[in-house]
């Protein structure tokens, strides 16, 4: 089921000609809800040079009570670097829809998650909603504005979870995994600010994850700072909307920024420490990661972590695979396509 395209949107365009893909797959023939996958995707090269490329790809899954559906759209350009070879960029946009439909299950014990259907309850939002009375700070190319705003987005819920777009849930995940008794599970471990460490007074320190965090703490009144890794994020509405609502001038400085700025602060970190200053949190040292962020070590290092390391993690999370060896990438994926077809 894997197609390259459906990954990297630089692939497009790649060969020399207009191209289409159909496939349709079906597992555990006879079961009811057992896993069906289509997929579509057309792709050409298009200009006189044939530097650039157009495609499109259709998915439709369905399994047991849910029916999901992403459809995308990719461009990519291509430069010369030699006469034999190139060197591609692309760019995918796209939208998801999910389906579930909860009276399909055999439930033996009623609760709130089950209560009500997920009908295609996926929206769209343009910048300019979420920004709405701040529109002068538009457009932006910087993550930490738009996550600022996060708590303008209409109907958003007063618990929420907050992902990038490079994680998975490997394991079967509850709502007390994120939320016990309507406080949020913060996993991280608390660290010294970089001006406190010895080491570091000697050297240039680099501005980035960790210093956006420190920001973030110094703000809430901390001397140390509680670092979040790379998981998802339990967030409460509510503990944006106070604070920025009175800390209007801290508000701006952060969306101001059209790119990246080390005044900034991550907004996640921020609403962590408030929590935790307020005690309405509950701390977790236990990541429950599997992370990578490069792909130099061999390919038998990446199948122990997968197949010994994943059993006791609920999150998965892998950036850049575009930079992935083609042998590591095809495992990973394989892997994760496993994974996504609820093998027991």
């Amino acid at each position: 089921m894997y197609n390259t395209q459906v990954i990297n949107p630089a692939y497009v365009g790649s060969k020399d000609a207009l191209s289409f893909g159909l496939l349709y797959r079906t597992q555990w023939v006879g079961l009811e809800g057992a896993p069906q996958t289509g997929t579509f995707t057309i792709d050409s090269p298009i200009g006189s040079l044939d530097k650039m490329g157009l495609g499109l790809t259709i998915v439709r899954d369905e399994l047991g009570p849910s029916i999901s559906s992403n459809i995308t759209a990719d461009y990519s350009y291509s430069i010369n670097t030699s006469l034999t070879s190139q060197l591609s960029f692309g760019i995918k946009a796209g939208v998801d829809i999910l389906d579930v439909d909860f009276s399909r299950l055999n439930i033996a014990d009623p609760g709130d998650i089950f209560e009500t259907n997920i009908d295609n309850k996926v929206s769209i939002l343009d910048h300019k909603t979420i920004f709405k009375g701040y529109e002068a700070y538009l457009p932006t190319f910087n993550c930490r504005p738009i996550e600022t705003c996060l708590h303008r987005i209409p109907d958003l819920a007063e618990h929420f979870i907050y992902l990038n777009d490079d994680f998975f849930l490997i394991n079967k995940t509850t709502p007390t995994d994120f939320f016990k008794e309507g406080l949020p599970v913060l996993r991280g471990k608390w660290l010294k600010f970089d001006k406190d460490i010895f080491y570091k007074k000697f050297k240039k320190i680099k501005k980035g994850h960790k210093s956006i965090q420190q920001n973030a703490a110094k703000l809430a009144g901390f001397n140390s700072y509680y670092n979040f890794k790379h998981t998802p994020h339990p967030l409460r509405k509510s503990t944006f909307k106070k604070y920025f609502e009175a800390s209007q001038e801290i508000f701006i400085n952060n969306i101001k920024h059209k790119f990246r700025n080390e005044s900034q602060f991550t907004p996640q970190g921020l609403a962590n420490h408030i929590e935790i200053k307020n005690k309405t949190c509950i701390l977790k040292n236990d990541l429950q990661l599997l992370y990578f962020r490069s792909y130099k070590k061999p390919l038998i290092w990446y199948k122990y972590k997968l197949n010994t390391k994943a059993k006791g993690k609920l999150f998965l999370g892998m950036q850049s695979l575009d930079l992935c060896p083609p042998k590591i990438l095809e495992y990973l994926l394989e892997w994760l396509e496993n994974r996504t077809d609820f093998k027991k």
